[in-house]
């Protein structure tokens, strides 16, 4: 029984297409969630220092 998997070929490489694409989608997701945060503070800092505010 050595090497015995209980899954054929096709399932398992529709396993790990499901896989890979759920990992791509979630580093995909916090990466331009933190890109989209950079550029809020970027700009809301670029706002302050143009007003001459000092609120940070």
């Amino acid at each position: 029984m050595a090497g015995y998997l209980p899954f054929d070929e096709s399932n398992l490489i529709a396993l790990y297409e499901k896989v890979k694409i759920s990992v791509v989608s979630f580093f995909f997701f916090f990466s331009f969630n933190s890109f989209i945060l950079l550029v809020n503070l970027i700009i809301e800092k670029t706002y302050q220092f143009f007003l001459g505010s000092t609120y940070f």
